[in-house]
């Protein structure tokens, strides 16, 4: 069945609310247990005439369990799943689905620096909103997204 929008199932300490918002695009997506549950969701939308959704399939993303382990990350920096709760363990999948080995820095000198700095390129966003991509490629500007979690 259906689970919920993705940013309703997990919280994070207000200090990386910009951070989360801006650098998770999924946060909008709506969580179901399987294939069916995203099918039956698709088609009353269709029916309805209410527009289209995303759907994240909790037992599509088992594959990515044994990645969301704890990692090293570079010195200044965190991984910002491992700064997301949830309230149901199995939900922590769909946030490492959306995010990945994202890490956040507090500032963007030390961002650039843990995203291309190293032996190995990292997806990096700041407390304040800015991400750095592997390519070398820079999100930002604007009014800063926030609350989009919780």
């Amino acid at each position: 069945g259906l689970v919920g929008r993705l940013g309703s199932l997990g919280s994070i300490a207000p200090e990386y609310d910009c951070a989360i918002s801006t650098a998770c695009g999924p946060l909008d997506w709506i969580v179901v247990r399987d294939t069916a549950a995203a099918q039956q969701s698709v088609e009353l939308l269709r029916e309805r005439g209410l527009g289209v959704a995303t759907f994240v399939v909790l037992d599509k993303q088992a594959h990515l369990e044994k990645r969301m382990a704890p990692i090293e990350t570079p010195h200044g920096s965190r991984r910002l799943f491992d700064l997301v709760q949830c309230t149901d363990p199995a939900h922590r999948v769909a946030f490492y689905f959306a995010l990945h080995d994202t890490l956040v820095c507090g500032d963007k000198k030390l961002a650039s620096d843990v995203a291309m700095g190293g032996a190995k390129r990292w997806r990096v966003v700041t407390t304040d909103g800015v991400v750095i991509n592997p390519s070398g490629t820079m999100e930002g500007g604007g009014k800063p997204l926030r609350g989009r979690m919780g």
